[in-house]
């Protein structure tokens, strides 16, 4: 079930087995998550000359994106996706994010995404598309369309999606936070308690031009009980040398839903672009959610518009939690 516990003899403390004036230990744990990406434990130090010593701790794997499992399907999931057929779409197109409890994805032997379904958003099929960058960081999983025909059928979209040369469709994809996650924090640790969400992984970022890129920064997020809001400072590094920075804050996260959108094209845009090297400005958006019983992750698509050169550079990427500074009436950072 996933409990364990370490004590006896060959449980040693320094070095030194338990009695005969050397501490006793004893560990007594859990592993969590869908991939046992974290382990809870209680300790026990026991010392003559001390007393006792005890606590708590998590413990997490290492944030390297590994090789995924192979998994079948996944029910209740949510889905951010960017591409780089259409141009830029602002929630509603095809930089999004969809959730739905009968959400279900299936996999590829490689852990890349085959088709995602739901009620919500129909289905989005990878037909005879091929797949790289696929990752896994936690509870999230990424990966990248290429080269060929997917399908989409969906609310606003609909029909093969025909990926051409340097085209591609990114996705990411979890289990979203529940509202409650967002509120427990809050509980926790008080209004406008801040959590800074780094990035974990993530696909390679591709562009209509044939260029390829490296997403930096993090995310910044404020909590409180009628509005969240999240602050945005990323840097996306070409292979060309030049670079894009994406800025934001206030990023409406309201009534603790716990998916997100902005867009430097919205008429009052919380999210800023700028370009560095031979390009004069650009446009961005960014789209994503929550995932995690604690909201320990997200996952986000952006795209990128240059409008010197008309290309769209595009990716999806992981970010995990850090520590959390309490906000008015909160306890300790954790």
């Amino acid at each position: 079930d996933g409990r364990f516990s370490l004590y006896g003899e060959n449980f040693r403390v320094n070095g030194a087995a338990c009695g005969s004036g050397a501490a006793c230990a004893l560990i007594d744990g859990f592993f969590a998550g869908e991939t046992a990406g974290q382990i809870g434990v209680s300790y026990l130090i026991s010392n003559t000359n001390d007393g006792n010593i005890s606590g708590v701790a998590g413990l997490q794997l290492d944030g390297t994106a590994g090789t995924p499992a192979t998994p079948t399907n996944r029910n209740g999931y949510s889905l951010a996706i960017a591409d780089s057929v259409n141009g830029s779409f602002f929630q509603g197109g095809l930089i999004d994010s969809y959730y739905d409890s009968s959400q279900t994805n299936n996999y590829d032997a490689a852990g890349g995404l085959l088709t995602s379904s739901s009620q919500s958003f129909g289905v989005l099929d990878r037909n005879t598309a091929q797949t790289d960058n696929v990752g896994r960081n936690g509870n999230l999983d990424w990966g990248r369309w290429y080269g060929d025909d997917a399908q989409i059928t969906g609310v606003n979209e609909g029909g093969n999606l025909t990926l051409g040369t340097n085209q591609s469709l990114h996705y990411i994809t979890g289990p979203m936070s529940s509202s409650e996650a967002l509120h427990n924090i809050v509980n926790l640790h008080g209004q406008g308690a801040q959590a800074t969400y780094t990035l974990a992984g993530g696909t390679t970022a591709s562009s209509t031009d044939g260029r390829t890129g490296t997403l930096t920064g993090q995310l910044t997020v404020s909590f409180d009980y009628s509005s969240s809001s999240m602050s945005a400072d990323l840097g996306l590094n070409m292979s060309s040398g030049n670079s894009y920075t994406l800025t934001g804050s206030g990023i409406s996260i309201s009534n603790f839903q716990p998916v997100f959108a902005a867009s430097s094209e919205a008429q009052n845009p919380s999210l800023g672009c700028m370009s560095s090297g031979f390009s004069t400005s650009c446009s961005a958006n960014i789209s994503g959610f929550f995932s995690g019983a604690q909201a320990q992750q997200i996952g986000l698509a952006y795209d990128v518009f240059d409008n010197s050169t008309g290309s769209v550079t595009n990716g999806a990427a992981a970010f995990n939690q850090g520590t959390i500074t309490p906000g008015a009436g909160g306890g300790q950072g954790i």
